[in-house]
């Protein structure tokens, strides 16, 4: 468009700009330079209008790098439609870079097990323990050489973990006391590890200074249903302990549950890392990974629709 003033004209751009398109088969990314006055917003707002122009199931909108460059990303095929056969288990382990699935995209789906605590939410049968058993499978040399540390609490009994139990150094499955227990020395154990270090690098661990995963399945049964409130009480202080001061001791959590409302979580913000796999409700997602991740294509509710 053009438009007049003082005399001059000046050519105004009126509709948004393509940049470049990339594509992979699953997914096309359209680069798009908006016009004055749109926001990241305004696209998540016509989501499904430009997925629906676009003739692709979905579309999610990104943030660029640079300040203004705004991502379409159009799903085209399923990557994930079927069934993914377990990755094999690696000759060396990078944990900052733990393949545990694919992407979206077709791509490698990695974590990253030093940088943070983990809370994975889902519905029963979503996959939360099929996604830890994953990160074990990928750590499995570590875990053989003494690199990592694994120490398992499974509320239900075994059903979920007592076929990994030979991987965990500790492992309590039984009653809610020595569940309890584990928690409580584990934190005690990363207190002690503290003294007397000095100059260690945080992201470097050996059979002497292994990294340990403390991994808690359904926690909710420990946090909330316990009705024993001495034992629940004794568990969120050792949890908290640990959530707060276990990064600079070599020490993460991974945590699962099914129920994400706040009264059942009250440290969730402690874990910085937060999956959402297959939940009942939007309000759900937002309850597992923020305000407004929803509209930026995290749509946790819709799996297995």
């Amino acid at each position: 468009g053009i438009y007049k003033m003082a005399g001059w004209q000046q050519q105004q751009q009126v509709t948004p700009r393509f940049v470049r398109i990339k594509s992979n088969g699953y997914i096309d990314r359209v680069q798009i330079r908006p016009i004055m006055g749109m926001s990241l917003a305004t696209f998540e707002r016509q989501s499904e209008e430009l997925a629906m122009a676009f003739g692709a199931e979905r579309c999610t909108v990104k943030r660029g790098k640079r300040v203004g460059q705004v991502w379409l990303e159009f799903e085209r095929k399923d990557a994930l439609a079927k069934e993914l056969p377990a990755i094999p288990i690696p000759k060396t382990v990078d944990l900052h870079n733990v393949q545990v699935g694919i992407g979206e995209d077709g791509s490698p789906w990695s974590i990253d097990v030093v940088r943070t605590h983990m809370l994975f939410a889902g519905i029963s049968g979503s996959g939360k323990s099929s996604l830890i058993q994953a990160i074990l499978r990928g750590l499995g040399p570590a875990i053989r050489d003494g690199i990592v540390e694994v120490r398992i609490i499974d509320p239900k009994g075994g059903v979920e973990f007592r076929d990994v139990k030979p991987l965990a150094k500790r492992y309590e499955d039984g009653d809610y006391e020595s569940m309890v227990s584990l928690i409580e020395e584990t934190a005690k154990d990363m207190k002690l590890a503290s003294r007397g270090v000095t100059g260690r690098k945080l992201d470097v661990f050996t059979p002497e200074h292994p990294l340990v995963l403390m991994i808690v399945d359904e926690m909710a049964d420990l946090t909330v249903y316990q009705p024993d409130d001495k034992l629940r009480d004794r568990f969120n202080r050792a949890m908290g302990t640990l959530l707060t001061q276990g990064r600079a001791n070599g020490y993460r959590v991974i945590a699962a549950l099914q129920d994400p409302r706040m009264d059942v979580v009250k440290y969730r913000n402690l874990f910085p890392t937060r999956i959402a796999l297959e939940l009942d409700t939007p309000e759900q997602v937002r309850m597992v990974l923020g305000e407004g991740m929803r509209a930026k294509g995290a749509l946790a509710d819709k799996i297995g629709q």
